[in-house]
């Protein structure tokens, strides 16, 4: 799988990313539309990866003080389970121990996804609490 990233949301891997996020969270989980697209798009990371130059899923990273927010996880439906979200963020796991700065990753999983993000070394914390109708855990994954 080909990884790209942008910070430009004019760029077509942005997108790719917003299409992909478009079907996964808006078509299929019946996320309002103006929910999905919000003003953190600007200065965010978006990265895509790319299987025979086809788009397939997606991740958004924003920076906030020393850690990295993770969000907008989504892969297409043809190609979940796959590994490609997996590889994806393994990606970034990687990139943000290079980072002297980043101390944790964290992120908002849907309940339904907790186990994967957990086999990649996040642990859930707090309570259980709804966005956009869906239920969700803080995780985080401690770099340093």
């Amino acid at each position: 799988m080909e990884i790209k990233e942008t910070t430009d949301i004019t760029s077509p891997i942005f997108d790719d990313a917003f299409q992909i996020r478009m079907a996964v969270f808006v078509q299929e989980q019946k996320v309002p539309e103006e929910l999905e697209r919000d003003h953190h798009e600007c200065g965010a990371h978006h990265f895509v990866g790319y299987i025979d130059g086809n788009p397939v899923t997606t991740v958004r990273v924003r920076e906030h003080l020393q850690e990295w927010r993770i969000q907008r996880v989504a892969t297409i439906k043809t190609m979940r389970n796959h590994g490609c979200a997996r590889q994806m963020l393994q990606s970034i796991i990687a990139d943000s121990k290079q980072q002297e700065n980043v101390k944790q990753l964290t992120l908002d999983g849907q309940v339904t996804a907790i186990k994967f993000y957990e086999q990649l070394g996040f642990q859930a914390f707090g309570d259980v609490f709804e966005e956009a109708g869906i239920m969700h855990r803080h995780m985080k994954l401690v770099i340093r």
